[in-house]
């Protein structure tokens, strides 16, 4: 469950001390039809130099109270880039979904995944976002895809 509120295109950094990383999260509200979701992407990196970047990204989804309760959820992740464009790419994390509602019979609100380090690459150079979260139809602004931008050179080069 995302315990925390997001502002749109907000970015928090905390140090871990027990692991000696750095985890930087991005938070994302992309909105649909049925209202809007909290996105979370989280990069844990290594404090030592030269730092790696990370191999994969945590992606935690909230519903919560700004979407439709009739909407029906479903356990789907998967991001559109230039989807008008010749070189519309899909990248489907669907398979990497865990549920983390603790009732098999609630309504399916908060959900874990993970994507690789070159999934999110390409989130970085699309031009255009669209997708389904949840099942539910979205698309992200160009503020949230620089907001996008912004985590990535933070993820990407971290400071030293």
């Amino acid at each position: 469950m995302l315990a925390a509120k997001w502002r749109d295109g907000e970015i928090r950094t905390e140090v871990i001390s027990s692991t000696r990383e750095t985890e930087t999260s991005l938070g994302l509200l992309p909105s649909g039809q049925h209202g809007t979701l909290t996105l979370v992407l989280s990069a844990r990196v290594q404090q030592r130099a030269p730092a790696e970047p990370p191999g994969t990204l945590q992606v935690r989804i909230g519903a919560g109270l700004n979407v439709n309760p009739n909407a029906i959820r479903r356990p789907v992740l998967r991001f559109i880039l230039d989807p008008k464009c010749p070189k519309a790419t899909t990248i489907d994390a669907s398979d990497r979904m865990r549920v983390l509602d603790l009732d098999p019979s609630a309504s399916l609100d908060n959900v874990s995944a993970t994507i690789t380090l070159v999934e999110f690459i390409q989130l970085l150079r699309a031009d255009v976002i669209t997708g389904q979260i949840l099942g539910l139809d979205v698309s992200f602004t160009p503020k949230q895809r620089d907001a996008l931008r912004d985590f990535g050179m933070r993820v990407l080069r971290p400071a030293p």
